[in-house]
């Protein structure tokens, strides 16, 4: 089903939200409002929807970008404690040498 400017519920559904019942309840609001009120309101809600829209594609981005530092930050974590052990037991095995030669 497509709304008054072309948009079906299918593409909103597409950006991870649904407006049908925005759509809606804006649509009984403007019907309320005189001729030049409501499409000033029209207007003025597609402007809103698609700031709604990019903050939303923004907050995406930092939370993907966010998940993958997290994710390389436990695999660097790993790796150093993993260094951490073959150092230790290398100076372990070293010390025992020095004590044994000495």
């Amino acid at each position: 089903m497509e709304d008054e400017d072309g948009e079906s519920d299918d593409e909103d559904r597409d950006v991870g939200f649904d407006t049908s019942d925005l759509n809606r309840t804006i649509e009984m609001v403007s019907l309320s409002l005189p001729a030049d009120t409501r499409t000033e309101m029209l207007e003025l809600m597609r402007v809103l929807y698609h700031r709604f829209h990019l903050l939303k594609m923004e907050a995406d981005a930092v939370h993907e970008a966010y998940a993958m530092e997290r994710d390389d930050g436990r695999k660097a974590v790993k790796s150093l404690l993993q260094d951490r052990s073959i150092l230790r037991a290398a100076l372990v095995h070293m010390a025992a040498r020095a004590g044994a030669d000495g």
